[in-house]
């Protein structure tokens, strides 16, 4: 996994790409907004780092899935949030990607890239490798809230790392993606299940 530099020259910076520093404190995981000098901005006050939605790990899935199955070649997308808002968005850089790993470009030349509210803080992408050794060095290297999928044990097969300090450990999936209730009870379809505790006794 590797990025162009989206700093370097002819290349025009992102501002969203300064990203997050991580820390785990005692109320949590919280995420404090990068300067441009790498070290933590203190004119905002850090925030509680937030679970991804499951509809947005859906949706990116989705394309990396039919990546895979067309040409069986990996893919990526990188994951942007603003953080007082706690809002999550997804955003495909352009790329270079094989059977194995993905060259990104987080300047999004020729592209629209993520606007200035948000911050570079995760990734999503196709890795064929199930062992951490294998997995962990093509994570990007930023702090953030990375996901990763091997559709050669089925389409909902996603590992979860945090990167903190450049540090990367394996998460329960469960702990960082949030489902909307509303998705599904508001819609009516919740009024069509009963829950029992046995239906041989009904």
């Amino acid at each position: 996994m590797s990025n162009q530099n989206p700093n370097g020259s002819h290349v025009r910076p992102v501002y969203a790409n300064l990203g997050l520093r991580l820390m785990l404190q005692e109320n949590g995981l919280m995420a404090a907004l990068k300067a441009p000098d790498g070290h933590i901005d203190d004119r905002f006050f850090p925030t509680a780092f937030p679970p991804v939605p499951g509809r947005l790990l859906e949706e990116t899935g989705g394309w990396l899935r039919a990546v895979w199955r067309s040409h069986e070649k990996c893919g990526l997308w990188l994951l942007y949030l603003n953080p007082p808002k706690a809002q999550w968005r997804a955003y495909l850089p352009p790329q270079m990607a094989d059977a194995r790993d993905v060259r990104y470009n987080a300047s999004f030349p020729g592209v629209e890239p993520p606007t200035p509210d948000l911050r570079l803080a995760g990734s999503f992408l196709t890795c064929p490798f199930d062992d951490h050794d294998e997995i962990i060095p093509r994570l990007p290297p930023f702090d953030g809230l990375h996901f990763t999928t091997n559709f050669q044990y089925g389409w909902l097969y996603v590992r979860t790392f945090l990167v903190i300090d450049g540090e990367a450990q394996a998460v329960r999936a469960g702990d960082w993606i949030q489902d909307d209730p509303a998705r599904s009870v508001g819609n009516g379809l919740a009024d069509r299940v009963w829950t029992v505790e046995q239906l041989d006794r009904l």
